[in-house]
């Protein structure tokens, strides 16, 4: 590994998480409609309009909230010294690997928890 490489994986970085970023905006302004395509598409999502843009709009909370991480990650691997590299990219691809996973996880959690208060009030 070069310090090329560091250069190269922070400049992706920034370009993932700022896409990230950009690709939840829609979805937390509740102003993606239910489709195959873009969006949180699972089978709750699917139920009705209101569940879709609900689940949408939190999941594109959280997923926008873990872009930062990787955003910063980032900015760090621009401005960290080049020797680094050997540890800088190993925690980059924690950073990403994690930004994805918590974020998803968070929502089905909320799906699954909000699910069961749409239960208890129909009962």
């Amino acid at each position: 590994m070069t310090a090329s490489d560091q250069t190269g994986v922070a400049i992706a970085l920034l370009a993932v998480g700022g896409s990230m970023f950009a690709t939840c905006l829609p979805l937390i302004k509740r102003r993606v409609p239910m489709n195959r395509f873009y969006g949180i598409r699972v089978r709750e999502a699917f139920e009705s309009n209101e569940r879709w843009l609900d689940i949408n709009a939190y999941g594109g909370r959280q997923f926008a909230m873990w872009s930062l991480p990787i955003v910063i990650t980032g900015i760090l691997g621009l401005i960290l010294s080049t020797h680094l590299v050997f540890i800088y990219i190993p925690i980059a691809i924690g950073v990403i690997v994690l930004s994805a996973l918590i974020p998803l996880i968070q929502t089905i959690r909320w799906i699954k928890e909000s699910q069961k208060d749409v239960t208890r009030r129909w009962s």
